[in-house]
């Protein structure tokens, strides 16, 4: 009788030995769970890029890649977008075997609940090029770009409040933030009026820009004030956006 029980452990021990082999050698993820599908987001959105990059003139974006041509003087087309945040941008180029290939240029998250959205697309500086960010992007909610024909809306990236003298009105863009001008009847009239943009620094205002500006009630501009990462100052951008008509004649500028 005491020769059986080492017979019996073996075959006790079999079944356990069989399984402790088969969780080793199990593949992977057989009995883990399916893993959930990563929330997608719609929304509208309309590019312009303030400077070109040489062979980016054209990316892609979404799962499909679709493309994007970045035009430097208008907004493009609306374009409608649904996948994963944040949006990814690519560019393509072909490997050492001569196969194309899609690699990140900018990454964008555009907050939820924004249905119609305008990007900006800046160039990075040359250092961080480097890392394959090739654009920084803005991104805008487009209601913004909805203010009376003859105004501007001028919308202060940087961390520096940015006072603006349009004829004899005047507004302060405070950093970060947005405000819009509306010409009066006065200023209306009067044609083409002076203009003068200055920045606060260490608490002292320096002119940034001196010009002139038509007005025109059958057109409106946004007005970005970014820190340029090429040129490493406060930048300004108008982009104007007919009404009804063509937009004035280009504005003469003196900037300091």
């Amino acid at each position: 009788m005491a020769q059986a029980q080492p017979a019996v452990r073996k075959i006790l021990f079999r079944p356990f030995l069989a399984g402790f082999l088969l969780a080793i050698f199990q593949p992977a993820g057989l009995f883990a769970q399916p893993k959930e599908e990563e929330p997608k987001q719609k929304f509208t959105f309309k590019a312009i890029a303030f400077a070109r990059v040489p062979g980016l003139e054209e990316i892609y974006f979404g799962e499909e890649r679709e493309t994007l041509r970045l035009p430097s003087r208008n907004f493009s087309q609306p374009i409608d977008y649904e996948g994963t945040s944040p949006t990814i941008f690519y560019g393509k180029k072909k490997d050492e075997e001569g196969n194309e290939i899609y690699y990140p240029v900018a990454t964008v998250e555009v907050p939820e609940g924004l249905k119609e959205v305008i990007l900006v697309f800046l160039s990075t500086s040359r250092k961080v090029a480097l890392t394959g960010r090739r654009f920084q992007i803005l991104q805008l909610d487009a209601d913004k770009a909805r203010f009376p024909g003859g105004g501007r809306h001028f919308v202060n990236l940087t961390t520096t409040d940015v006072g603006v003298t349009i004829g004899e009105q005047k507004i302060l863009a405070r950093a970060q933030s947005s405000v819009t001008f509306v010409p009066d009847a006065k200023t209306a009239e009067a044609g083409r009026v002076p203009l003068q943009v200055h920045f606060r620094r260490e608490g002292t205002w320096r002119l940034l820009s001196s010009t002139r500006w038509t007005m025109d009630s059958r057109v409106n501009t946004l007005v970005f004030i970014f820190e340029d990462p090429i040129r490493k100052r406060i930048s300004l951008r108008g982009i104007t956006n007919r009404l009804s008509a063509p937009p004035p004649l280009p504005e003469e500028s003196e900037e300091e």
